[in-house]
């Protein structure tokens, strides 16, 4: 083998390994932002429960209710962007979807903190012993505002990472194929979105065109 084939050889290989380690990379960066929107799934689903017991408290009940269904749409969105390469692919698709995971954060670290704070009350007493009504103010479900301060928590942790690695990874993300597709149909379709309309031949429709001539 000559030194030529030598060199060429080793630099093949060098592009080989380079390419293995940001397949990897892709992956890992994918597999973190599944592990967080399946995560959420599922613990939004006690919370939703939870937030229908509170509906009847004064002053926040309506809101944990409407934050739960909110949350609901949300985590329903997350997985059918998780699912489907071509949905946030789209520069406008993937900035709504980190702008709504950032401020999701926000509401599920407040609901957290407004919850846990507010399952530590007791009814309000009179000198006799006697129970005395306030007005907006109850003391009921104590136990389901400990879990919308749990859940919620659990909640504002995996949106936190899922944010994160949407910030910082979007291009591994955005260059991870879907569920099904090979490596040679990825490739194609990331050419196709890197290409301009301008640039002739780049097409894979037109390109067959131009050669019949």
């Amino acid at each position: 083998m000559t030194e030529e084939s030598t060199t060429a050889h080793n630099a093949d290989t060098e592009v080989v390994d380079n390419t293995t380690d940001d397949v990897e990379k892709e992956s890992t960066a994918a597999r973190i932002v599944r592990i967080c929107v399946i995560s959420n799934n599922v613990l939004n689903i006690p919370f939703t429960i939870c937030a229908f017991l509170l509906f009847g408290q004064p002053n926040q009940g309506f809101n944990v209710l409407m934050f739960a269904i909110i949350s609901c749409l949300k985590c329903m969105w997350n997985y059918m962007l998780v699912r489907s390469d071509q949905l946030y692919k789209y520069p406008i698709t993937y900035g709504a979807w980190l702008g709504s995971s950032m401020i999701m954060i926000f509401v599920y670290l407040s609901q957290a903190i407004y919850w846990g704070q507010l399952s530590g009350c007791s009814d309000v007493k009179d000198r006799t012993g006697a129970e005395v009504d306030v007005d907006h103010y109850e003391c009921s479900h104590t136990s389901a505002m400990i879990s919308v301060s749990v859940f919620t928590s659990f909640m504002f942790s995996f949106e936190t990472v899922l944010t994160y690695k949407l910030w910082r990874s979007n291009e591994e993300i955005l260059n991870q194929p879907a569920e099904g597709q090979d490596d040679e149909s990825a490739n194609r379709s990331s050419r196709k979105k890197k290409s301009k309309w301008w640039e002739v031949g780049t097409n894979d429709i037109s390109a067959p065109l131009l050669e019949e001539d």
